[in-house]
């Protein structure tokens, strides 16, 4: 897959030096831990995890696209982030508006620069979590010994993985000008960046009018679906949402059968999730 990507990008390759040449093998010939993330298969994840609220108490979907060549495991989670990315036509007066939810352009560096500069020797993968409010990139390893977070703020390059990060540049994944940092905090500001010793991780809010105006969409076409009796079922839980269907049964005179009805009914409108056991938990409301 790798040699694959070189020829297509029209760079021309020597086939019984390339190993050597890419820094994939040790002087005995041994391959190294950069060229298992680089090969065809490998056993590194690459996640993108999207949770129901603005926290991790529940998650609604996990996605690894790992397994491959880590070009291809990273070209992957931008695509499919894109592709999530909805274009929204926002018309005001004679003017004609175009709205995302997040600015690719920012994702995008803020990823890349987690794949290049995360420690791999620790064999802790980058990831991306999906919150309803933002988005993160996580990256393990903090920053190189020899850069400040002046410096790194300011866009001064100190790669953790120099090899990667020249076959990055090789394939145009990265253009190494050091522009990604400081056109995130351009956008977001440096409180975009929590920088630990051992983590780096970038937070992308969503665009909240969008996002407002969407959940508002969505509730009130629920809302038309919904009849009598999910309406009085669905207040009953927003006032107590540990109520049982015995309590249900005593509250409306609905039989068991149709009460369970009900709540199957709310859950699959997306109007409601169990949280927790039956015994002891309750009932959450998505947002």
């Amino acid at each position: 897959m790798l040699k694959g990507l070189y020829v297509s990008n029209g760079i021309n390759i020597n086939n019984e030096y390339f190993e050597q040449n890419l820094g994939l093998v040790d002087n005995y010939g041994n391959y190294n831990y950069m060229a298992e993330l680089l090969a065809d298969e490998n056993n590194t994840s690459i996640k993108v995890v999207t949770f129901a609220g603005n926290d991790k108490s529940v998650m609604l979907k996990r996605t690894d696209y790992g397994n491959k060549c880590l070009l291809l495991s990273v070209n992957n989670v931008l695509e499919y982030m894109e592709s999530i990315n909805e274009t929204k036509v926002k018309v005001g007066g004679l003017q004609r508006k175009e709205e995302k939810y997040f600015d690719f352009s920012a994702f995008k560096e803020a990823w890349l620069n987690a794949c290049v500069h995360t420690k791999w020797s620790e064999e802790i993968s980058p990831a991306v979590y999906i919150y309803n409010n933002r988005i993160e990139i996580v990256s393990n390893g903090g920053l190189p010994s020899a850069l400040t977070k002046e410096d790194f703020f300011a866009g001064v390059s100190k790669p953790i993985n120099k090899k990667l990060l020249r076959i990055f540049g090789d394939l145009d994944y990265i253009d190494q000008t050091g522009h990604g940092i400081p056109l995130i905090v351009k956008k977001y500001g440096k409180e975009a960046f929590y920088i630990s010793e051992h983590t780096v991780i970038v937070t992308i809010p969503l665009n909240k009018e969008l996002l407002e105006k969407d959940k508002n969409d969505d509730k009130s076409e629920i809302q038309n679906k919904l009849n009598e009796s999910e309406t009085k079922i669905l207040e009953l839980l927003k006032n107590n949402p540990k109520l049982k269907t015995s309590d249900f049964i005593n509250l409306t005179g609905y039989s068991e059968g149709y009460i369970n009805k009900i709540i199957r009914s709310l859950k699959n409108k997306r109007y409601i999730q169990r949280i927790g056991a039956n015994k002891n938990g309750y009932w959450g409301f998505i947002e």
